[in-house]
């Protein structure tokens, strides 16, 4: 077994092991006649499809304070981790984004725990292991969630 091979089969063996075969299983996508996308390994709704790319926090930050979808206001954007969670449903799940018409190509427009926001994006590491680092952007697109 080369390297590379080490470094990919080793962690999928401590995902195995640590959380079982559930933790390798399929989330399950929902989606409501209103464009919401609800995972089922998630307390999360999602937006299913993204906004505008905005070349500013603050004009990204009005599109999702005026989102009224599925009845509901009180959307917000999501922070880096919830983005890559996000990620991972279509990365290491069964779901196909081009089949549900959800793009998560490209950057967003997220907010941390202070409601600072900024853009960027989960991009693929340059080495054999399934490593993704965050890279900030000028502009980008939003995907609201709430709650």
């Amino acid at each position: 077994m080369n390297i590379c091979m080490k470094k990919i089969f080793l962690p999928l063996l401590l995902l195995f092991l640590v959380t079982g075969c559930a933790g390798i299983g399929t989330p399950d996508l929902t989606e409501t006649d209103d464009g919401i996308i609800v995972v089922s390994s998630s307390p999360l709704m999602w937006q299913k499809h993204r906004s505008p790319l905005f070349s500013s926090w603050e004009k990204a930050d009005r599109y999702v304070k005026e989102l009224e979808r599925g009845g509901y206001t009180d959307w917000r954007l999501p922070t880096r981790d919830e983005l890559l969670d996000f990620y991972f449903v279509f990365d290491f799940g069964n779901a196909d984004a081009g089949e549900e018409g959800i793009r998560i190509e490209g950057d967003y427009w997220s907010a941390d725990k202070d409601g600072i926001g900024f853009s960027g994006g989960w991009k693929d590491g340059d080495s054999c292991e399934i490593t993704r680092g965050y890279q900030l952007a000028d502009q980008g697109y939003v995907r609201a969630v709430r709650p």
